[in-house]
Protein backbone atom coordinates (compact mmCIF):
# COMPACT_ATOMS: atom_id res chain seq x y z
CA UNK A 1 0.00 0.00 0.00
CA UNK A 2 3.21 2.27 0.76
CA UNK A 3 4.64 1.55 -2.39
CA UNK A 4 1.43 2.22 -4.43
CA UNK A 5 0.95 5.76 -2.39
CA UNK A 6 4.83 6.91 -3.05
CA UNK A 7 3.81 5.69 -7.25
CA UNK A 8 0.73 8.48 -7.02
CA UNK A 9 2.75 11.50 -5.44
CA UNK A 10 5.50 10.69 -7.53
CA UNK A 11 3.04 10.89 -10.63
CA UNK A 12 1.01 14.16 -9.66
CA UNK A 13 4.31 15.72 -8.36
CA UNK A 14 5.31 14.82 -12.77
CA UNK A 15 1.72 16.35 -13.98
CA UNK A 16 2.73 19.45 -12.12
CA UNK A 17 6.30 20.08 -12.93
CA UNK A 18 5.18 19.22 -17.02
CA UNK A 19 2.22 22.01 -16.58
CA UNK A 20 4.65 24.46 -14.80
CA UNK A 21 7.24 23.61 -17.91
CA UNK A 22 4.46 24.08 -20.20
CA UNK A 23 3.62 27.17 -18.74
CA UNK A 24 7.30 28.38 -18.73
CA UNK A 25 7.72 27.49 -22.25
CA UNK A 26 4.40 29.49 -23.16
CA UNK A 27 5.41 32.69 -21.96
CA UNK A 28 8.93 32.73 -23.44
CA UNK A 29 7.37 32.01 -27.01
CA UNK A 30 4.93 35.09 -26.42
CA UNK A 31 6.47 37.78 -27.64
CA UNK A 32 6.20 41.37 -28.19
CA UNK A 33 5.54 42.96 -30.97
CA UNK A 34 5.17 47.05 -32.33
CA UNK A 35 1.97 46.91 -34.52
CA UNK A 36 -0.51 49.32 -35.61
CA UNK A 37 -4.64 49.27 -35.54
CA UNK A 38 -6.19 49.84 -38.77
CA UNK A 39 -9.20 51.30 -39.25
CA UNK A 40 -11.22 50.32 -43.17
CA UNK A 41 -13.37 52.04 -45.08
CA UNK A 42 -14.74 53.52 -48.40
CA UNK A 43 -11.70 55.93 -49.07
CA UNK A 44 -10.35 56.00 -52.88
CA UNK A 45 -7.05 56.09 -53.78
CA UNK A 46 -5.39 58.08 -56.06
CA UNK A 47 -3.32 56.53 -58.76
CA UNK A 48 -0.31 59.49 -60.05
CA UNK A 49 1.37 58.90 -63.41
CA UNK A 50 3.09 60.86 -65.70
CA UNK A 51 1.79 61.34 -69.03
CA UNK A 52 2.70 63.07 -72.39
CA UNK A 53 0.72 65.75 -74.18
CA UNK A 54 0.19 64.49 -77.84
CA UNK A 55 -1.44 65.96 -80.80
CA UNK A 56 -5.05 63.80 -80.85
CA UNK A 57 -5.10 63.63 -84.81
CA UNK A 58 -1.28 63.47 -87.14
CA UNK A 59 -1.29 62.27 -90.74
CA UNK A 60 2.00 61.81 -93.32
CA UNK A 61 1.05 62.92 -96.55
CA UNK A 62 2.08 61.51 -100.08
CA UNK A 63 1.48 61.68 -103.54
CA UNK A 64 -0.62 59.46 -105.44
CA UNK A 65 1.14 60.10 -109.06
CA UNK A 66 4.79 60.15 -109.23
CA UNK A 67 7.47 62.80 -110.68
CA UNK A 68 9.33 65.56 -110.45
CA UNK A 69 8.25 67.90 -107.51
CA UNK A 70 7.72 71.63 -108.56
CA UNK A 71 6.48 73.52 -105.73
CA UNK A 72 6.99 72.52 -102.24
CA UNK A 73 6.98 75.45 -100.09
CA UNK A 74 5.69 73.56 -96.49
CA UNK A 75 8.56 73.89 -93.71
CA UNK A 76 8.51 72.34 -90.63
CA UNK A 77 6.93 74.14 -88.11
CA UNK A 78 4.79 76.08 -90.58
CA UNK A 79 1.33 76.58 -90.25
CA UNK A 80 -1.20 75.56 -93.45
CA UNK A 81 -4.49 75.24 -93.64
CA UNK A 82 -7.33 73.05 -94.92
CA UNK A 83 -7.14 72.31 -98.83
CA UNK A 84 -3.94 74.39 -99.02
CA UNK A 85 -1.87 73.35 -101.62
CA UNK A 86 1.34 71.93 -99.68
CA UNK A 87 3.68 70.62 -103.12
CA UNK A 88 2.89 70.26 -106.20
CA UNK A 89 4.35 67.60 -109.04
CA UNK A 90 5.23 69.08 -112.13
CA UNK A 91 1.84 68.64 -114.64
CA UNK A 92 2.98 68.68 -117.91
CA UNK A 93 3.01 64.88 -118.60
CA UNK A 94 -0.40 64.04 -117.03
CA UNK A 95 -2.03 67.07 -118.91
CA UNK A 96 -0.96 65.99 -121.94
CA UNK A 97 -2.46 62.17 -121.25
CA UNK A 98 -5.21 64.08 -120.53
CA UNK A 99 -5.70 65.69 -123.87
CA UNK A 100 -4.64 61.82 -125.58
CA UNK A 101 -7.56 60.43 -123.53
CA UNK A 102 -9.76 63.16 -124.16
CA UNK A 103 -9.72 62.60 -127.63
CA UNK A 104 -10.25 58.88 -127.72
CA UNK A 105 -13.01 59.33 -125.53
CA UNK A 106 -14.91 61.86 -127.94
CA UNK A 107 -14.48 60.16 -130.52
CA UNK A 108 -15.61 56.45 -129.06
CA UNK A 109 -18.62 58.66 -127.62
CA UNK A 110 -19.61 59.80 -131.01
CA UNK A 111 -19.15 56.53 -132.69
CA UNK A 112 -21.05 54.47 -129.83
CA UNK A 113 -23.73 57.45 -130.48
CA UNK A 114 -23.87 56.65 -133.97
CA UNK A 115 -24.16 52.41 -134.00
CA UNK A 116 -26.31 53.36 -131.01
CA UNK A 117 -29.18 54.75 -133.34
CA UNK A 118 -28.70 51.54 -135.62
CA UNK A 119 -28.42 49.09 -133.04
CA UNK A 120 -32.18 50.28 -131.82
CA UNK A 121 -33.53 49.88 -135.62
CA UNK A 122 -32.27 46.52 -135.23
CA UNK A 123 -29.44 47.31 -138.50
CA UNK A 124 -26.06 46.60 -136.52
CA UNK A 125 -25.83 42.58 -134.90
CA UNK A 126 -25.98 42.35 -131.23
CA UNK A 127 -21.88 41.27 -130.72
CA UNK A 128 -20.81 44.44 -133.00
CA UNK A 129 -22.76 47.02 -131.05
CA UNK A 130 -21.15 45.28 -127.76
CA UNK A 131 -17.90 45.47 -128.91
CA UNK A 132 -18.39 49.59 -130.01
CA UNK A 133 -20.17 50.11 -126.20
CA UNK A 134 -16.94 48.33 -124.58
CA UNK A 135 -14.52 50.33 -126.60
CA UNK A 136 -16.56 53.55 -125.72
CA UNK A 137 -16.09 52.74 -121.82
CA UNK A 138 -12.87 51.87 -121.48
CA UNK A 139 -12.03 55.15 -123.58
CA UNK A 140 -14.59 56.68 -120.83
CA UNK A 141 -12.73 55.04 -117.92
CA UNK A 142 -9.24 56.03 -119.29
CA UNK A 143 -10.41 59.69 -119.65
CA UNK A 144 -11.31 59.61 -115.50
CA UNK A 145 -8.55 57.91 -114.85
CA UNK A 146 -6.10 60.89 -116.46
CA UNK A 147 -8.22 63.58 -115.20
CA UNK A 148 -7.73 62.03 -111.60
CA UNK A 149 -4.11 61.74 -112.07
CA UNK A 150 -3.88 65.27 -112.75
CA UNK A 151 -5.69 66.42 -109.92
CA UNK A 152 -3.17 64.14 -107.42
CA UNK A 153 -0.40 66.23 -108.69
CA UNK A 154 -1.39 68.92 -106.33
CA UNK A 155 -0.82 67.98 -102.58
CA UNK A 156 -3.41 69.14 -100.41
CA UNK A 157 -3.67 69.28 -96.70
CA UNK A 158 -6.63 67.66 -95.25
CA UNK A 159 -7.35 69.55 -92.11
CA UNK A 160 -5.78 72.82 -90.47
CA UNK A 161 -2.12 72.22 -88.53
CA UNK A 162 1.35 72.41 -88.56
CA UNK A 163 3.62 70.84 -90.56
CA UNK A 164 5.57 68.43 -88.17
CA UNK A 165 8.44 66.85 -90.62
CA UNK A 166 9.31 67.14 -93.95
CA UNK A 167 10.93 63.96 -95.60
CA UNK A 168 12.06 65.71 -99.42
CA UNK A 169 13.25 68.34 -101.13
CA UNK A 170 12.12 70.88 -103.68
CA UNK A 171 12.63 69.54 -107.30
CA UNK A 172 13.20 65.79 -106.09
CA UNK A 173 11.53 63.41 -107.87
CA UNK A 174 9.13 61.65 -105.97
CA UNK A 175 7.26 58.08 -105.94
CA UNK A 176 3.78 57.29 -105.30
CA UNK A 177 3.77 56.65 -101.65
CA UNK A 178 6.57 58.57 -100.88
CA UNK A 179 6.30 60.47 -97.38
CA UNK A 180 6.64 63.82 -98.54
CA UNK A 181 5.22 66.13 -95.23
CA UNK A 182 3.93 65.29 -91.81
CA UNK A 183 0.84 67.70 -90.56
CA UNK A 184 -0.37 67.40 -86.74
CA UNK A 185 -3.88 68.79 -85.52
CA UNK A 186 -3.08 70.79 -82.43
CA UNK A 187 -6.62 72.00 -82.29
CA UNK A 188 -7.46 68.83 -80.61
CA UNK A 189 -4.95 67.56 -77.86
CA UNK A 190 -4.76 64.33 -75.39
CA UNK A 191 -2.76 63.05 -72.68
CA UNK A 192 -1.22 59.51 -73.28
CA UNK A 193 -0.31 58.18 -69.66
CA UNK A 194 0.73 54.28 -68.86
CA UNK A 195 -0.83 52.58 -66.16
CA UNK A 196 0.44 49.32 -64.33
CA UNK A 197 -1.86 46.47 -64.92
CA UNK A 198 -2.53 45.95 -61.77
CA UNK A 199 -4.87 49.34 -61.58
CA UNK A 200 -5.99 49.10 -65.22
CA UNK A 201 -9.03 46.76 -64.34
CA UNK A 202 -10.20 49.07 -61.49
CA UNK A 203 -9.80 52.21 -63.97
CA UNK A 204 -12.11 50.80 -66.40
CA UNK A 205 -14.99 50.54 -64.30
CA UNK A 206 -14.50 54.07 -64.34
CA UNK A 207 -12.79 56.89 -63.41
CA UNK A 208 -12.25 60.93 -62.95
CA UNK A 209 -8.76 62.11 -63.79
CA UNK A 210 -7.11 65.46 -63.74
CA UNK A 211 -3.60 66.92 -64.68
CA UNK A 212 -1.20 69.52 -63.39
CA UNK A 213 1.33 70.52 -66.74
CA UNK A 214 3.69 72.25 -64.38
CA UNK A 215 5.83 74.03 -67.35
CA UNK A 216 2.57 76.27 -68.01
CA UNK A 217 1.74 76.52 -64.40
CA UNK A 218 -1.20 74.38 -65.12
CA UNK A 219 -3.01 72.79 -62.24
CA UNK A 220 -6.53 70.48 -62.11
CA UNK A 221 -6.89 69.93 -65.24
CA UNK A 222 -10.32 67.99 -66.01
CA UNK A 223 -9.42 64.96 -68.35
CA UNK A 224 -11.71 62.79 -69.74
CA UNK A 225 -10.73 59.08 -70.74
CA UNK A 226 -10.54 58.19 -74.69
CA UNK A 227 -9.22 54.85 -74.64
CA UNK A 228 -7.87 51.85 -73.24
CA UNK A 229 -4.88 50.27 -75.19
CA UNK A 230 -6.15 46.19 -75.05
CA UNK A 231 -2.45 44.99 -75.68
CA UNK A 232 -0.14 45.14 -72.77
CA UNK A 233 2.80 46.63 -73.64
CA UNK A 234 6.33 44.75 -72.75
CA UNK A 235 6.86 46.87 -69.55
CA UNK A 236 3.29 45.40 -68.32
CA UNK A 237 1.87 48.69 -68.58
CA UNK A 238 -1.46 49.97 -70.89
CA UNK A 239 -1.47 52.92 -72.51
CA UNK A 240 -4.28 55.29 -71.63
CA UNK A 241 -6.12 58.40 -73.44
CA UNK A 242 -7.07 61.42 -72.37
CA UNK A 243 -8.99 64.24 -73.85
CA UNK A 244 -9.46 67.91 -72.37
CA UNK A 245 -10.76 71.05 -74.05
CA UNK A 246 -7.73 72.96 -75.17
CA UNK A 247 -8.06 77.26 -76.10
CA UNK A 248 -7.17 77.98 -79.22
CA UNK A 249 -4.68 80.85 -77.47
CA UNK A 250 -3.16 78.09 -75.84
CA UNK A 251 0.71 77.97 -75.40
CA UNK A 252 0.24 73.85 -75.09
CA UNK A 253 2.88 72.15 -77.35
CA UNK A 254 2.77 68.45 -77.95
CA UNK A 255 6.05 66.58 -75.80
CA UNK A 256 5.12 68.71 -72.54
CA UNK A 257 4.75 66.80 -69.45
CA UNK A 258 2.00 66.09 -67.55
CA UNK A 259 1.32 64.86 -63.86
CA UNK A 260 -2.10 63.08 -64.56
CA UNK A 261 -3.87 62.01 -60.92
CA UNK A 262 -6.65 59.33 -61.31
CA UNK A 263 -8.96 59.03 -58.97
CA UNK A 264 -9.64 55.05 -58.48
CA UNK A 265 -13.45 54.23 -57.51
CA UNK A 266 -14.02 53.10 -53.96
CA UNK A 267 -13.81 49.36 -53.41
CA UNK A 268 -15.83 47.84 -50.14
CA UNK A 269 -13.02 47.69 -47.31
CA UNK A 270 -11.44 50.52 -48.88
CA UNK A 271 -7.38 51.71 -48.73
CA UNK A 272 -5.66 51.28 -45.74
CA UNK A 273 -1.92 52.65 -45.17
CA UNK A 274 0.29 50.78 -43.59
CA UNK A 275 4.49 51.16 -42.71
CA UNK A 276 6.35 49.80 -45.88
CA UNK A 277 8.11 47.77 -43.00
CA UNK A 278 4.88 45.80 -42.37
CA UNK A 279 4.94 43.80 -45.33
CA UNK A 280 6.46 40.81 -45.55
CA UNK A 281 6.96 38.59 -48.68
CA UNK A 282 7.59 34.75 -49.20
CA UNK A 283 7.17 33.30 -52.29
CA UNK A 284 6.96 36.23 -54.48
CA UNK A 285 3.55 36.83 -53.00
CA UNK A 286 2.83 40.16 -50.15
CA UNK A 287 1.65 39.52 -46.51
CA UNK A 288 1.10 41.18 -43.50
CA UNK A 289 0.80 39.61 -39.76
CA UNK A 290 -2.63 40.42 -38.64
CA UNK A 291 -2.97 40.01 -34.66
CA UNK A 292 -6.15 37.96 -33.75
CA UNK A 293 -6.75 36.67 -30.22
CA UNK A 294 -3.41 37.26 -29.60
CA UNK A 295 -2.21 35.54 -32.11
CA UNK A 296 -0.05 35.79 -35.77
CA UNK A 297 -2.03 35.18 -38.88
CA UNK A 298 -0.46 35.74 -42.19
CA UNK A 299 -3.21 37.33 -44.05
CA UNK A 300 -2.29 38.30 -48.00
CA UNK A 301 -3.01 41.60 -49.74
CA UNK A 302 -2.80 43.89 -52.70
CA UNK A 303 0.01 46.25 -52.73
CA UNK A 304 -1.21 49.98 -53.84
CA UNK A 305 1.18 53.03 -54.76
CA UNK A 306 3.63 54.21 -51.99
CA UNK A 307 2.61 57.04 -50.35
CA UNK A 308 4.60 59.79 -48.36
CA UNK A 309 6.43 59.33 -45.21
CA UNK A 310 7.56 55.77 -46.10
CA UNK A 311 3.79 54.03 -45.96
CA UNK A 312 2.32 52.35 -48.76
CA UNK A 313 -1.71 51.89 -49.78
CA UNK A 314 -3.50 48.51 -49.17
CA UNK A 315 -6.44 46.98 -50.60
CA UNK A 316 -8.38 46.69 -47.52
CA UNK A 317 -11.20 43.85 -48.29
CA UNK A 318 -8.91 41.39 -46.55
CA UNK A 319 -8.95 42.97 -43.45
CA UNK A 320 -10.77 43.54 -40.63
CA UNK A 321 -11.62 47.10 -39.11
CA UNK A 322 -10.27 47.85 -36.05
CA UNK A 323 -7.64 44.70 -36.22
CA UNK A 324 -3.99 45.24 -35.19
CA UNK A 325 -0.99 44.73 -37.52
CA UNK A 326 2.14 44.33 -37.02
CA UNK A 327 4.64 46.94 -38.37
CA UNK A 328 8.03 45.63 -37.40
CA UNK A 329 10.58 42.95 -36.94
CA UNK A 330 8.24 40.71 -39.27
CA UNK A 331 10.71 38.16 -41.26
CA UNK A 332 11.20 36.61 -37.59
CA UNK A 333 7.72 35.70 -37.05
CA UNK A 334 5.85 32.64 -37.44
CA UNK A 335 2.03 32.06 -38.25
CA UNK A 336 -0.30 31.28 -34.68
CA UNK A 337 2.80 32.87 -32.83
CA UNK A 338 0.98 34.62 -29.51
CA UNK A 339 2.34 37.92 -29.14
CA UNK A 340 1.29 41.26 -27.14
CA UNK A 341 1.51 44.53 -28.59
CA UNK A 342 4.03 47.20 -27.33
CA UNK A 343 2.13 50.30 -25.70
CA UNK A 344 3.55 53.48 -27.25
CA UNK A 345 5.46 55.27 -24.49
CA UNK A 346 3.61 58.53 -23.00
CA UNK A 347 5.92 61.38 -22.49
CA UNK A 348 5.32 61.03 -18.64
CA UNK A 349 5.27 57.48 -18.60
CA UNK A 350 9.06 57.20 -20.01
CA UNK A 351 9.56 53.24 -20.16
CA UNK A 352 5.96 52.60 -19.51
CA UNK A 353 7.03 51.73 -15.58
CA UNK A 354 3.61 53.21 -14.85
Amino acid sequence: MRHFTRLLILACAAVAYSCQSTEKTSQADEKWVKAEQISTGNARETLKINGEVKERKSVTLSFRVAGPLAELSAEKGDFVKKGQTIARIDPRDYQIQVKQTKAQYEQAKGEYERYKQLYAKGKLPENTYQKIKSGFEIAEAAYQHSQNQLRDTRLLAPFSGYVSARSVNNHETVGAGMPVVAIIDVSAMEIVAKVPSTKISVIENGAKAKADIASLGLKGVALDMVSIGQKTEMDDLYEVKFSFESQPDSKLKTGMLANVKIELPATQGGFVTLPIESIYREAGKDYIWSIRNGKLAKTPVALGSLKNGGRVSLDGRSLRNGEWVVTAGVNSLREGQQVKVLKKESKTNIGGLL
